[in-house]
């Protein structure tokens, strides 16, 4: 039987191991969308980890938007809108499906829904914030 300086050894070595593996984790860009939701979550509930991969229930692209709308970054880009929409399974009907996410976006500016706060520079594309998102589905 190890003793219990041996014991506190061994379970700080597994702590660390697993400390590493969280940061790498949280790091990982495929995860952003789901670290922001962590990020993000104030002292509200999380949602449950099939909530951050439920697919898109809607068709129209603005319908779609407000969906994802929690599971998108605090600052976000039309790059992220993309990305989670694909994640979703959302099918576009646009032979531009990145335009159309860029003109949801500006008439969402324009309606005060999300405000620009970055204007797009050489390959950067706009940046905005949503400060009241839609609360969390259930």
């Amino acid at each position: 039987m190890k003793n219990a300086e041996a014991l506190i050894q061994e379970r700080e070595r597994e702590r660390q191991k697993k400390i590493g593996t969280l940061l790498a984790l949280w790091r990982d860009p495929a995860l952003t969308e789901v670290v922001e939701v962590l990020r993000n979550a104030n002292g509200r509930a999380l949602p449950e980890p099939q909530a951050l991969t439920r697919s898109i229930k809607a068709t129209k692209i603005r319908e779609a938007v407000f969906q994802i709308a929690t599971r998108l970054p605090a600052r976000l880009s039309s790059r992220h809108v993309m990305a989670e929409l694909e994640r979703g399974g959302f099918e576009f009907a646009a032979k531009d499906p990145m335009g159309s996410v860029r003109d949801v976006l500006y008439a969402l500016a324009k309606a005060g829904t999300i405000k620009l706060v970055k204007k797009a520079e050489g390959d950067e594309p706009n940046l905005y914030e949503w400060p009241n998102r839609p609360p969390f589905e259930p």
